[in-house]
């Protein structure tokens, strides 16, 4: 079993170049996955990443983002008032993980006594 500091790290660049391959319809997200070593869902997600934030969206965060209380609770209503999926909601919000829309949605449940 491979622990997590064994995994390969994926370079930006090379990232960068899976996207533009995913996107010039070179590759299918699934080749790219298994040339870049990596679930098709990682190149799905650098492409998200792409598409919202551009190159930016490719690099490795540092640190946990922080959003204000009011975007959170603005993508969390929408979430539950609309038909948007939680990709959307985060694609509009620019949040960049699906899971942590997640988190707020269950934290809103939580506080509302629901």
């Amino acid at each position: 079993m491979e622990n997590k500091s064994s995994k390969k790290r994926i370079t930006q660049e090379d990232r960068l170049k899976a996207v533009e391959a995913f996107l010039a319809n070179r590759y299918t997200l699934r080749q790219l996955g298994k040339q870049y070593g990596v679930h098709h869902s990682s190149v799905e997600k650098w492409v998200n990443a792409y598409l919202i934030f551009g190159k930016d969206g490719l690099r490795r965060a540092p640190k946990n983002n922080k959003y204000l209380e009011e975007l959170k609770e603005e993508a969390v209503l929408l979430y539950l008032t609309t038909d948007h999926t939680l990709k959307e909601v985060c694609n509009q919000y620019k949040i960049r993980r699906i899971s942590v829309l997640q988190k707020w949605i269950s934290n809103y449940y939580a506080d509302s006594g629901d």
